[in-house]
């Protein structure tokens, strides 16, 4: 069984297989050298190696840029952020339930809600996080503008109904 030595500042530790090189989580660019090596070379060159980081082979790739299906936007696995950051609240339903009771300011919030998710995929979190904020607004202030108009129909009802029954005590 062939030994690796991993190469650190003009250091050699080792010896290792390939299961503890493995285990090490060695990078491509980790300077390595083999029993009967006079030199170090990176990991991505020796063969044996390759599998330690799911190597593809060299050359022109057909399909280079090409979405991958299943991802998306097209960016596959290895091209996504590792560390990103929670996706905000769309506020879909409340957007959806101001479409419904007032139709066309409604639309707005809706709008907003969907970029909310766009923009968070795309990888620009900043504005889908403005997007949420501003979905929220105009769905608590389209809200407030249904609860006044409903208040204010209400009065209306509730004054026109005193109105009437007082002309009508006063008819008889």
């Amino acid at each position: 069984m062939r030994q690796y030595y991993i190469v650190c500042n003009g250091q050699e530790l080792g010896p290792y297989t390939i299961e503890e090189l493995s285990a090490r989580r060695i990078t491509p660019q980790t300077m390595i050298r083999v029993d009967g090596m006079s030199d170090a070379c990176p990991a991505q060159t020796l063969d044996e190696l390759r599998i330690l980081f799911e190597y593809q082979a060299p050359g022109p790739n057909p399909y280079a840029g090409a979405p991958v299906y299943g991802t998306p936007y097209g960016y596959s696995s290895h091209m996504q952020p590792q560390n990103r950051p929670k996706m905000p609240p769309d506020n879909l339903v409340w957007s959806i339930l101001c479409v419904f009771f007032f139709f066309p300011l409604g639309i707005i919030p809706l709008i907003y809600s969907i970029q909310v998710s766009t923009h968070y995929e795309r990888g620009n979190y900043a504005e889908a996080e403005r997007a949420s904020r501003n979905s929220l607004q105009w769905a608590k202030g389209l809200t407030i503008a249904v609860a006044v108009c409903v208040g204010i129909a209400i009065a209306i009802f509730v004054f026109i109904a005193i109105a009437t029954t007082s002309a009508i005590s006063a008819a008889l």
